[in-house]
């Protein structure tokens, strides 16, 4: 795994511009860590957080789409 790209990728999702971003998913994210004081990654294989995963892949399809769940799939 290579931890200094994921984390050059959070860096660059927070120091975007809201404004420019198609993305409603990368919009919240960013809102998250402008909302934070701290924060921190730790990494999880796609494997073990399939919520992630798919949100993750969605956020790279579809760039206006954002699909809420209240409860997490079971698979």
């Amino acid at each position: 795994v290579d931890w200094n790209l994921n984390l050059e990728t959070v860096i660059a999702i927070s120091d975007s511009n809201i404004e420019g971003s198609k993305s409603t998913l990368i919009k919240r994210i960013q809102l998250i860590l402008a909302n934070e004081e701290k924060w921190s990654l730790r990494f999880v294989p796609s494997r073990t957080n399939k919520i992630a995963d798919a949100l993750a892949k969605m956020a790279l399809l579809n760039d206006e789409v954002l699909y809420m769940f209240e409860n997490p799939c079971k698979n």
